[in-house]
């Protein structure tokens, strides 16, 4: 029989209760916070009983004595005034909220029961929100059109934090590109570069797959499958590199000039009918710098994309089935501008499908719209 000790009891208790994450979550919840102050309200009248039966016990003829001196109005308003501050300290704080509650649904966010849950996001649209997603300032269009046109084999997209670039891209730029003919294969660099990419290459194309393609060096590999589309003249491949920063920051520095070396060699040699799109932050641009690249010529194999201005902010937020008033609108903005590098330019979130340790940074106007329309109660 196995006997179990006061601490080894306590850890079993631990192991099947709440985490410590559940328990803040319930807590910031209406009915969480009502369960905290109800527990608060008991604990505080149970001292206070404690202390009237030990004055009883232990004073009784002090409090005679204090009550023939006062009189029983002045004795027992000052026996209740502990009671009093107890209700007030508990019951205030929920008034306030239901109140300010009330007031800011009135008077601040209006519109109808249109609201969209998941409209502001901290994640990347993908090919399934094909239908939902919109690019206010018309930057999908725009690089559509820059990568059908341009004939460089090696092509940059740069943008600061969340300004949308990875959405842009996989809900519209590349499912729109694969329905023109082209072959896309998206890969991130983590780890070795040169295996990322055999690997990605090897799961897109089945042909690609049969034991003596599989031993071809990755340049052959690329040539093989790109290739056939150059001599058709038919829709290229194109290789997308999302987050290329990591590959920046996190590869060692043999692994960065081996495979910039590589890329060097492919825009000097290039396979026909194979186009590299390098997708990255902005404020990793020195470092592809470094890299000893083709230079970023804007319009030819670069293109920047830009953050919302004002206006455009101003019809994203308004866009979600609630409506801010212009007061609620400035206030938000100007919370912004304090946050933002740039005033008067806002990214739709930050760091969306890069690791928060890479990234580093509060997430920006979506997270604040989902504050202040979707919980419609934080000023």
């Amino acid at each position: 029989m196995t006997v179990l000790d006061a601490k080894g009891f306590g850890d079993l208790i631990k192991s099947v209760g709440p985490t410590d994450e559940h328990r803040q979550t319930f807590g910031r919840t209406f009915l969480g916070s009502l369960v905290g102050q109800a527990t608060i309200f008991a604990g505080m009248m149970v001292i206070y009983v404690a202390a009237i039966v030990l004055l009883w016990k232990y004073a009784f003829e002090h409090l005679r004595a204090l009550y023939a001196v006062v009189g029983g109005v002045a004795f027992w308003s000052i026996i209740a005034t502990p009671v009093i501050v107890i209700l007030l300290f508990s019951m205030l704080p929920t008034a306030w909220r239901a109140l300010r509650e009330r007031r800011l649904k009135a008077t601040i966010i209006g519109g109808d029961v249109r609201f969209k849950p998941g409209y502001f996001r901290l994640h990347p649209y993908n090919a399934a929100d094909r239908e939902t997603f919109k690019r206010l300032d018309g930057a999908d269009s725009a690089i559509l059109g820059w990568l059908k046109s341009s004939e460089g084999s090696l092509l940059y997209l740069s943008g600061a934090s969340g300004v949308g670039k990875s959405s842009l891209l996989g809900a519209n730029v590349l499912p729109k590109l694969h329905e023109s003919g082209w072959m896309v294969i998206e890969t991130r660099l983590i780890g070795d570069p040169f295996d990322r990419l055999r690997v990605a290459l090897l799961a897109a194309d089945s042909r690609l797959a049969k034991k003596s393609a599989a031993e071809l060096s990755l340049r052959d590999l690329l040539k093989k499958a790109a290739e056939p589309r150059g001599k058709k003249r038919s829709a290229p491949l194109l290789l997308v590199i999302d987050q290329f920063e990591e590959f920046l920051i996190l590869c060692k520095d043999e692994e960065r000039r081996a495979f910039a070396a590589f890329l060097d060699d492919l825009v000097k040699s290039p396979i026909d009918g194979l186009r590299i799109l390098l997708v990255f932050r902005s404020d990793y641009r020195p470092l592809v710098f470094k890299l000893n690249l083709p230079p970023l010529v804007a319009g030819r194999n670069w293109q920047e994309l830009a953050p919302y201005d004002r206006g455009e902010a101003t019809t994203f937020m308004q866009s979600g089935g609630r409506e801010l008033s212009s007061h609620a609108l400035d206030r938000l903005f100007r919370g912004l501008d304090r946050i933002e590098d740039a005033p008067g330019m806002y990214r739709l979130n930050a760091g969306s499908g890069q690791p928060w340790p890479l990234v580093g940074e509060p997430p920006l106007l979506a997270a604040m719209a989902d504050i202040a329309v979707g919980n419609a109660f934080a000023e």
